[in-house]
């Protein structure tokens, strides 16, 4: 079938020949370059042979890694990537951390013990009492206040603050729900919150205000402006559209039972609390009951609440440091610059080279500094993986990133100690941008995914030993990945007959948005070939490079999408989480009620097996809407260089660097 499927690609590339010759030149153009950054690294690592092989960089135990790319930052409040996390795991440390063999363990981290009320709802963590900043002040637990405070704090926007709404009260404050702190809890009101909680707080979904966004409220005709608020909610409108609904009561749509002097107190209070951070109302579950005992309390059982605090969204800031350079809702500021920067992890910032290398150093600060064997990290963002496995042939790498499909077979033939292939808790997937045209019909959405054959993806272009994906969640534990999704052509057909593309499906257009790694292309060109075939659709191939990738998908300037995500944590929840509404991990304009409800089921649900079923129910509604197309269950291909010690098989690849050791 592939065969066959590379034919029509020729055929179709044919039609393109300008367009291809483009290609090839700016191909041929990446090339050099590619092989430029190779001299320049080569001559960086081995100027002196004598000096600077890797021998010399193990003897002095200082690990070299391939990154894969430039760091989009190192605020762990503000970056999503892994890219990101394979450097924050170095110089910041959670609650707990990972045990180097056992995922199932937890180790001590900044806190040394924790206790856990019968049904995990309460938490109690002792910090470590010798636990201090890279720059020598004590790490307290008011700085994890603090920090929880920044992540979720409405006006700071963090896109991955949804990883702490298991705390109390915690998605109300990020949401920004203060009707519930300024209006429920109020005692100027004579009206209970019964009569009061069908008022307009949040805004009516229904109501298209997109138009508005750019436009000043005065300028708007008044049928304009009732829309506009309608839309809005009083949440979210600024101070001088409350003084105009004050003025002109009508611009509202209030309950009849809400009479006139309890609307004006209830904008009065809005106006009053403007602009104010209502963190001190909101109870959210973070408490520091002394400088080192940190309380935390959960809306729901959480059991894996300590598999939650290794992953970076838990870390702590230091708040000291982070006000030195702003106010806790400013993001980008200096803090995290490699001069300032301060952190609580087994290594510290040493330089930062943009577009060249990341070095830290082992932190003498930190509590366990005795345990860690390593006196330095190097991380490359080596972007091209043929270089990165050049270097790591060539003993310039102790570990790469990854590994190229057309290199395994070879890595394995002449390089077998060093070539890894192991499970890797992830799913890669093609996101739809379910409000573009024709993607918002979900018959499209299924023809196109049905047309999708990932099992000859992955034997003729891939070739890592990944398996084909038949949901979002792979299987872990007593989790049964679902079965009914799988490639049939026939019943991609049957989906488009259904939509008014059934006759000229070249009326879709579509754009294919991926980056600009080695393979992606290949990749997309595969994915194009198949629905090609199949269904005569002929998407348009965007590269971006990962930044400008990023952006596109935040702001839904896209068709199709490529991506994957890797767990977080050892549970389903975290492959389900992030396609919420309003999840700054969602990204495809797609959100169902009825899923939701599911996921807050499975939340409250006590005994684990039936959790399990509701939240397999919660997945069949995401697969049935298909807001994106399963490809396949990651496998992690990379290199390990043979010095490098006490480096174990993880399935989140989330080695804890504090283990290990470089040994000729």
């Amino acid at each position: 079938m592939f065969k066959k499927v590379a034919e029509n690609l020729k055929l179709t590339k044919k039609r393109c020949a300008r367009q291809e010759k483009i290609l090839q030149f700016a191909t041929n153009m990446k090339r050099a370059f590619q092989h430029l950054y190779l001299l320049i690294i080569t001559v960086t690592l081995c100027h002196c042979k004598s000096e600077s092989t890797l021998d010399t960089y193990t003897e002095k135990k200082i690990l070299i890694i391939g990154n894969s790319n430039e760091p989009a930052g190192l605020d762990p409040q503000v970056v999503t990537g892994v890219i990101e996390s394979t450097i924050l795991r170095a110089t910041s440390e959670g609650l707990c951390v990972e045990d180097p063999v056992d995922a199932s363990i937890h180790r001590p981290g900044a806190a040394a013990s924790w206790i856990a009320n019968d049904d995990f709802t309460e938490w109690e963590f002792k910090l470590q009492r010798n636990g201090f900043w890279s720059d020598g002040k004590p790490i307290t637990a008011q700085d994890f206040v603090f920090s929880y405070h920044r992540i979720l704090s409405p006006s700071f926007g963090a896109k991955y603050s949804s990883m702490l709404y298991y705390m109390k009260g915690a998605e109300d404050y990020n949401k920004d729900h203060r009707e519930l702190y300024l209006i429920k809890k109020s005692t100027q009101l004579s009206k209970k919150w019964d009569a009061l909680k069908s008022i307009n707080f949040r805004g009516d979904e229904s109501v298209n205000i997109k138009g508005f966004e750019r436009s000043e409220f005065s300028s708007l005709e008044v049928e304009d402006k009732k829309k506009f608020i309608k839309g809005n909610g009083l949440n979210q409108i600024e101070k001088d559209t409350l003084l105009a609904v004050k003025a002109d009561p009508s611009l509202f749509e209030w309950p009849e039972h809400i009479d006139i002097k309890t609307r004006n107190a209830i904008i009065d209070i809005y106006i009053n609390n403007y602009g104010k951070d209502l963190w001190e109302h909101a109870d959210v579950g973070v408490i520091a009951i002394d400088d080192y005992t940190l309380k935390i309390n959960l809306r729901s059982p959480v059991p894996f609440l300590p598999d939650l605090t290794k992953h970076y969204t838990w870390f702590p800031v230091p708040k000291h440091a982070v006000l030195k350079y702003g106010t806790i809702s400013e993001r980008r500021t200096k803090w995290t610059e490699p001069e300032n920067v301060v952190t609580n992890g087994p290594f510290k910032m040493k330089t930062w080279k943009f577009n060249y290398k990341i070095e830290v150093e082992k932190n003498p600060f930190y509590w366990d500094e005795k345990s860690v064997k390593l006196n330095g990290i190097v991380f490359l963002p080596i972007s091209n993986t043929y270089t990165e496995a050049r270097m790591f042939y060539n003993d310039q790498l102790h570990v790469t990133y990854t590994l190229a499909p057309e290199l395994i077979e070879y890595s394995n033939k002449n390089h077998p100690k060093s070539t890894r292939q192991e499970t890797y808790l992830g799913t890669n997937f093609l996101r739809f941008n379910n409000n573009s045209e024709g993607l918002n019909d979900v018959n499209v959405r299924k023809a196109i995914a049905y047309a999708t054959d990932s099992k000859s993806l992955i034997k003729y272009v891939l070739k890592g030993g990944q398996n084909a994906a038949t949901g979002i969640v792979p299987p872990m534990g007593k989790y049964k990945a679902l079965t009914k999704f799988g490639f049939n052509p026939e019943k991609a057909r049957e989906y488009l007959s259904k939509t008014k593309y059934a006759d000229n499906p070249e009326d879709l257009q579509i754009i294919l948005l991926t980056t600009d790694k080695e393979g992606a292309k290949t990749v997309a060109e595969a994915l194009q070939a198949m629905w090609l075939k199949e269904l005569g659709i002929d998407v348009k191939i965007e590269q971006r490079e990962w930044a400008s990738y990023q952006t596109r998908m935040s702001k839904l300037d896209y068709g199709i999408a490529t991506g994957g995500w890797i767990g977080d944590y050892p549970d389903p929840t975290t492959f389900l989480d992030m396609w919420k509404k309003g999840d700054g991990n969602n990204r495809t304009g797609w959100s169902s009620d009825a899923y939701e409800e599911k996921l807050k089921q499975a939340e409250t649900t006590k005994d684990p097996l039936q959790r399990i079923e509701t939240l397999q129910r919660a997945e069949a509604v995401f697969m049935a809407d298909m807001p994106i197309v399963p490809l396949y269950w990651y496998s992690s291909n990379y290199l390990l260089h043979e010095s490098v010690k006490h480096w174990h098989p993880m399935i989140m690849r989330n080695q804890p660097y504090k283990f290990i050791d470089l040994n000729k």
